[in-house]
Order: C-alpha cells, then sequence, then structure tokens
C-alpha cells in the first residue's frame, strides 16, 4: 500500500508542474478583441487597409485610421470568432515614404496553443487511476480517477481542443467524456455505498 500511495503522491506532483501552454502575443482567444499596433517614430499616419479571415475572405478592406498614441498606432479588432490565423496589412509614411506591411495573428479556443499534450496526460493520469482503483477493488479510487475526466471533459467544453477547429466536434468529445466520467463516478458512489 505504501508503493502505491508514494505513486500516487509522485504523479499528482508531476501533475502540478504541467502546463496548458504559454500566451504568445500573437496569440487571442476566441471572441476576444485585440489591439492590432504598429509603432513608427517618423509616421504622420498609419491606415488599416484590411483584415482577413483564417478562410481568406475579408472583415475590414478600405482605408482605416489608425489612433495614435505616441509613436504608437493602434485599431481595436473584436470579430474573432473563427478559429485560425487572421492576416492584417497597413501602410504609413515611414521617412515620408508610404510603406505597406503585414502582420498574422492566431485565434484559437483558449488562447493557449500546444494544449494538446495536456489533455493526453490529464486522460491517461485519470485512466491510470481508475485502472488502479479496478486493480485493487477500491471504488473511492476509481471515483477520484473520474474527477481527472471531469476536468478534462470541463475544460474541451469551455475552451476547445488544440488543433480542432470544428467546435461541435470539440463539444461532443468533451460530453463524451463527461458521460464517462460520470458513468465511473455514480457506479463507483453506487457499489461502494452498498458494498
Amino acid at each position: 500500500m505504501n508503493k502505491q500511495f508514494i505513486f500516487l503522491l509522485l504523479a499528482i506532483f508531476l501533475l502540478g508542474i504541467t502546463t496548458a501552454g504559454e500566451v504568445e502575443n500573437d496569440l487571442l482567444k476566441q471572441r476576444d478583441c485585440i489591439q492590432l499596433a504598429q509603432s513608427c517614430a517618423s509616421c504622420s499616419y498609419i491606415n488599416l487597409s484590411y483584415v482577413k479571415y483564417p478562410n481568406q475572405s475579408y472583415v475590414i478592406r478600405g482605408e482605416y485610421p489608425m489612433t495614435k498614441n505616441g509613436t504608437s498606432y493602434n485599431y481595436s479588432f473584436c470579430d474573432t470568432g473563427t478559429l485560425g490565423t487572421y492576416e492584417w496589412c497597413h501602410h504609413g509614411d515611414i521617412n515620408g515614404t508610404d510603406t505597406p506591411n503585414c502582420l498574422r495573428f492566431e485565434v484559437t479556443p483558449s488562447g493557449f496553443t500546444g494544449t494538446f499534450g495536456f489533455y493526453v496526460i490529464i486522460l491517461i493520469f485519470s485512466i491510470g487511476i481508475i485502472l488502479m482503483g479496478f486493480y485493487i477493488e477500491d471504488n473511492w479510487v476509481i471515483m477520484f480517477g473520474s474527477i481527472g475526466l471531469y476536468f478534462v471533459g470541463l475544460y474541451m467544453l469551455f475552451f476547445g481542443i488544440d488543433g480542432m477547429k470544428d467546435v461541435i466536434y470539440t463539444k461532443a468529445f468533451a460530453i463524451i467524456i463527461l458521460f464517462v466520467a460520470a458513468y465511473f463516478s455514480i457506479r463507483g458512489a453506487y457499489e461502494a455505498l452498498n458494498g
């Protein structure tokens, strides 16, 4: 029993140092606003020319002056419901010469990228605890393992799966995991209480 307890504590410690991914400046959470910003000390203007959706259709097209704040020019953009890489282009008079420039930003369900490994680690850890509960025939351990499944299911439901752009599939996977978690926790509790 001591070996299993030490293994469980080690697994919880390793789980605690796992991160969900790093936030980068060019990453944005779906449906959040972004400040499209460009710095230019020698510019008297910078105009936004266009913003393209990931499918290359235009969201904004034309000449939109960006708001000047010191040497920084900003434009607030909030139409980020589509997942993927957006492109935005602007032009300004850098040192008196009208110069175009294009930049990109990426919209993900959670604002993070690289979280797929996070899901896999939590799923493997939870399934491992559930299997350990079956092995030692302890229903309370099985219910404890189902908590990890609840966590992954809810996280997927709220933030989606990294790299999966279809919201319907993401929600379907999340609901399946939540039902599996409910099955293990309800059945474990029922058998633990009824002997």
